[in-house]
């Protein structure tokens, strides 16, 4: 067919028509009929003086086209003439018509000659031509469905020849011209059917290659080669389809056809592993730091992404509005097919490069997928042990984040924040309730805190306290500038981007508080969908309890012996119930509201016992049988709880704050801030009680963040050279932040990116993309908003060569050495200058960190409210 790119019938398949349409209406119909008529009498003759020649020549098809292509003209006039197309006066359609409607002599021409009848059969004997007169059909037929919506489907010179179309099409691979046309055609006749459900009975036919008799959805049949084309063609073909699938929910011969008949869900399975196989298997992020997933700006980039994330954004949309017989089909298919031997391999390599790449693109499936049947099968793989010798995809995710390779650690903590982001039940359970529900964690003591909320307003005031010394001297000092000179400020710098945000914490804090508790209603409305409630529940075991009752009954012996005896000896040996108080520790004993008085628990009801003083300090030799009191879980395994691997690898990275890459302390910090927000009071006893210890196998979040704070303090001394540092630090992230926006907001304007453009991952239009510490009003110009925005947003763009998707540089400054100190009087060795940097960072983030703490303490203490 290359001859037809430069031939004159190329130019007659794309010009409109030689007369203009817009003045159709002033034409004459007669004029017009008569016109139609002549130009089909023409082609009528070329064709059947080429049928007794068997092969027609190229001026002879060159001569057709030129005739058809008027004839389509003339039809489209005349539909603008008419308004609406006027079909023959048949019982069929007459009564559905205007008495008045104006005729459609062309159309009832076609009609009444078999035009399209005759076409097709003459195309058949064109040869090497057949595509260039079929492409002319798909006109006539696109034109007319288009127009006349479903009234000419149920006149058979119409639907006939249609039918011999699409029955010949099957396993023809089209020229794109001609695929073109034939996939805008069957969109459209899916749409009508769509809106005409009774009409689809036309569409089933027969055919050699439908076995045991079965009918074929021919229409359904003819899209499914086009599923993973790129551009506007497989673009037409899948939203055709799933206006199939749509119907699937109205039609049972539609069900029955896709879920029994057709290959529908093997190719699209099969398909979308080999989309993704053809994905670059390395990520060049070395020049980003801050790097950390795939944007839709880096999607847009690359042609390979681009096909596999549109096949899996279909598969997505199919799994929405198919039956649910096809929707398990395609589930089961896409969990053994693609989930586990290709997504699963590759998050098993033990290449770094790989493992970095391949989390990537696990990120962007999680955040792409928004049915909850098709992200099941996602959480499932992550949470199966059969299909991998034993190994959890979840347990090798969460040892990643342990990684000393400082781009798989930051990957790995974002994978983990989307994880966690989805809320769902599963998930959370698996990595942070399954180890607190048990409540071991906690003195047996202290438990009955657990579900008491009203500790949590003072918990927002202690993790104000916690705030390094250096910034609390640092607002100190900055409010007592602005007092004594308001148009002076610490430095340049910091002078300048004042203009971009609030001065004051009061400020500040309040913004934190509005986007916290949005923030915090959401997560809650999710979990209150959840199956269960995960409040911590004292509920003793049988032996346990057995143990209790025997216990009671041995003190209410006692103590009437005491009232009957009326015993004074005061000094005698302590029994070994005192002594076991006194020398374990046991918090139950401790914690008496009285010394005359001891509440001892029994279930849900309480036995008060007095003049226990006495009893306490009396020597006994009651020989009753020995009582097992199984103390021994609260008084032996303080220090030892396991709060699971995914919460230990968290704090274990928190207790290397100070030393960590920024970036990684940003999303770190984000991570356990999303975790806070869930309303759950075991998880709240980890992260936002102070009034609650904790007996656990690693020290916890507070004592982590009280630590923190010592090492700031020691490391950081409150001076001038030190406060001008933060300042700087201050100044650096805030510069770097502005530059970003604005730069983003410029290519965003442009409307026209460059290769070079900086990708910024907080601000795609993905409403999965959670972006740890970042404040989502725009409007809000809080100190806070800048720092959180800063590490969200890679300097750079994605571009795709080879194998290897390449994260361009920018002019910005990547690290923190760049910063300006022209303030600065310090004559310390690089070295140590570095390091004070990095704390003064470190101390800016933390503070910050601190204020979203204490704001979600406060909103929680409010929206836990029953």
């Amino acid at each position: 067919m290359s001859w037809l790119r430069s031939s004159p019938m190329r130019q007659s398949f794309n010009r409109p028509g030689s007369m203009k349409l817009e003045n159709a209406t002033e034409l004459d119909p007669g004029a017009c009929y008569d016109s139609f008529c002549k130009h089909w009498q023409q082609a009528n003759d070329v064709i059947q003086r080429s049928e007794t020649t068997n092969t027609p020549s190229h001026d002879d098809i060159l001569s057709v086209v030129n005739h058809l292509d008027q004839m389509v003209t003339l039809l489209l006039v005349e539909q603008l003439h008419c308004n609406k197309i006027s079909l023959p006066n048949t019982p069929l359609t007459s009564q559905h018509l205007p008495q008045n409607q104006p005729p459609a002599p062309c159309l009832e021409f076609m009609l009444s000659k078999n035009i399209l009848n005759k076409l097709f059969e003459w195309g058949k004997s064109t040869g090497r031509y057949a595509n260039a007169v079929l492409l002319e059909q798909l006109k006539f037929y696109e034109l007319l469905v288009n127009h006349s919506r479903h009234q000419l489907l149920v006149h058979e010179p119409f639907l006939r020849p249609l039918l011999k179309i699409l029955a010949s099409s099957h396993g023809e691979i089209f020229p794109p011209d001609v695929a073109k046309r034939f996939v805008i055609l069957l969109h459209q006749l899916c749409v009508v059917l769509t809106q005409n459900i009774h009409l689809l009975d036309l569409f089933f036919v027969s055919g050699v290659t439908q076995q045991h008799g079965q009918t074929n959805f021919i229409i359904f049949s003819l899209l499914i080669p086009y599923i993973h084309r790129e551009g506007l063609l497989g673009h037409k073909a899948r939203d055709a389809l799933l206006l199939c699938m749509a119907l699937s929910q109205k039609n049972e011969n539609v069900r029955t056809y896709i879920e029994q008949f057709s290959s529908v869900c093997p190719v699209l399975v099969t398909g979308l592993g080999g989309l993704y196989s053809l994905l670059p298997t390395a990520i060049d992020t070395n020049s980003t730091g801050d790097w950390h997933r795939i944007t839709p700006d880096d999607v847009a980039d690359m042609n390979e992404l681009t096909l596999f994330m549109s096949s899996l954004e279909f598969c997505n949309a199919v799994v929405q509005v198919a039956h649910e017989l096809i929707k398990h089909q395609l589930l089961d298919f896409m969990y053994q097919g693609f989930v586990v031997p290709v997504l699963g391999s590759t998050l098993l390599q033990t290449n770094i490069e790989a493992q970095i790449s391949t989390m990537a693109y696990f990120d962007l499936i999680l955040r792409t997928v928004t049915d909850p049947g098709l992200l099941s099968i996602f959480i499932k793989f992550l949470l199966d042990e059969e299909k991998f010798d034993g190994q959890r995809i979840i347990d090798i995710l969460v040892e990643r984040i342990n990684s000393t390779d400082t781009r798989l650690c930051l990957i790995s903590l974002s994978v983990f924040d989307t994880l966690i982001s989805l809320n769902n039940e599963e998930i959370v359970v698996e990595l942070v309730l399954k180890y607190l529900t048990p409540c071991q964690h906690i003195p047996a003591s202290y438990r009955h805190r657990v579900n008491k909320i009203s500790a949590l307003a003072d918990s927002a005031e202690n993790f104000l306290d916690l705030a390094p010394e250096i910034m609390k001297q640092s607002r100190v000092r900055n409010q007592s500038n602005a007092t004594d000179s308001p148009n002076k400020s610490m430095s340049s710098n910091w002078n300048h981007y004042n203009l971009h945000m609030d001065d004051t914490l009061y400020s500040n804090y309040y913004a934190y508080l509005f986007d916290v508790r949005h923030k915090i209603t959401l997560c809650k409305d999710a979990c209150d969908q959840w199956d269960n409630s995960y409040k911590y529940q004292n509920t003793s075991s049988p032996k346990r309890t057995q143990n209790t009752d025997h216990l009671i009954d041995i003190i209410r012996k006692y103590v009437t012996d005491f009232k009957i005896e009326n015993c004074s000896d005061e000094k005698a040996k302590h029994d070994s119930l005192q002594s076991l108080t006194e020398s374990s520790g046991y918090e139950s004993f401790r914690d008496r509201p009285e010394d005359d008085l001891i509440i001892v628990a029994n279930g849900d009801s309480h036995i008060e016992i007095s003049n226990t003083r006495k009893f306490w300090k009396e020597s006994s030799n009651f020989s009753e049988p020995e009582v097992e009191l199984n103390f021994s879980e609260d008084l032996f395994t303080q220090g030892t709880a396991h709060l699971g691997s995914f919460l230990g690898a968290i704090f274990g990275k928190l207790q290397t704050f100070t030393s960590n890459n920024l970036y990684i302390n940003l999303h770190l910090s984000g991570l356990i801030s999303r975790l806070s927000w869930y309303p759950f009071p075991l998880i709240q006893s980890i992260f936002l009680r102070f009034d609650i210890p904790t007996t656990t196998d690693i020290p916890s979040f507070n004592q982590v963040l009280q630590i923190l704070k010592q090492q700031l303090d020691a490391e950081l001394p409150v001076d001038n050279e030190t406060l001008e540092t933060v300042e700087n630090a201050k100044a650096f992230l805030l510069e770097r932040e502005y530059r970003l926006v604005n730069q983003r907001k410029n290519t965003i304007d442009s409307n026209a990116p460059s290769p070079d453009a900086s990708i910024a991952t907080t601000t795609g239009p993905m409403s999965s993309l959670y972006d740890p510490l970042k404040r989502q009003d725009s409007t809000r110009k809080s100190i806070r908003q800048g720092i959180a925005n800063i590490f969200r947003r890679p300097s750079a763009s994605g571009s795709s060569s080879g194998n290897n998707i390449m994260m361009k540089e920018t002019s910005e400054p990547q690290s923190i050495e760049s910063w300006s100190s022209a303030g600065s009087t310090t004559t310390i060795s690089s070295k140590s200058n570095s390091r004070t940097k990095d704390l003064a960072v470190c101390a800016v983030i933390l503070d910050e960190w601190l204020k979203e703490l204490s704001a979600i303490s406060q909103e929680q203490s409010i929206l836990m409210i029953p």
